[in-house]
């Protein structure tokens, strides 16, 4: 699908668009790659003015040097996992569950009861449908919540850092090597 590293992850600084991998010209008149606003390529100056492109070799190595050694250190590396797992704590995760699964009894109820409404006829149509409709949308985002959260429990209770920090050398070097290499599963990776 993508063959560069950072395509979906760059976006212009004016317009928020995003970059995509364009040959120019270069010194000497030699192509090279950079990354160009898309909007700028696609709709010119009207709907983003910015017409230059970022070094496409220079950006690249520059998020692979952060995956490196000399970067992202074992201790970087516990520091940012444990904010991420003090983000993620079981107490702050199991009260967000228990309200989620009470915000989808409600909504349930509430639903049932446009349901009811539209059935009997009473009130506008219209506006029930439309209530109705915004309350399912409510229901689903609060119920992928809830699936995300209990993904998160489940990865939570597998993983032991200093395990995966006791590999950490190699695990460094081996991606570095991947971002370099294969630039699909290297996005993956950034995500």
């Amino acid at each position: 699908m993508f063959r560069h590293l950072l395509s979906g992850f760059l976006g212009c600084g004016i317009c928020g668009g995003n970059m995509f991998v364009c040959p120019r010209a270069g010194k000497r008149g030699k192509a090279q790659l950079y990354y160009v606003c898309s909007t700028h390529h696609k709709r010119g100056n009207t709907r983003c003015t910015n017409r230059h492109g970022v070094p496409y070799a220079e950006i690249t190595q520059a998020v692979v040097d952060h995956f490196s050694k000399r970067f992202l250190t074992p201790d970087v590396l516990r520091q940012f996992l444990d904010e991420e797992r003090a983000s993620r704590a079981p107490e702050a995760i199991v009260a967000e569950r228990e309200t989620l699964s009470a915000d989808l009894r409600r909504l349930d109820a509430e639903i049932q009861r446009l349901v009811e409404a539209v059935t009997a006829g009473a009130g506008s149509v219209t506006t029930l449908v439309d209530t109705m409709k915004a309350k399912q949308r409510t229901r689903d985002n609060a119920a992928a919540r809830l699936a995300e959260l209990q993904q998160r429990a489940a990865e939570t209770a597998w993983f032991d850092m200093d395990e995966f920090l006791a590999s950490g050398d190699q695990m460094m070097v081996d991606l570095e090597d991947l971002l370099q290499r294969d630039p699909e599963t290297g996005r993956d990776v950034l995500r």
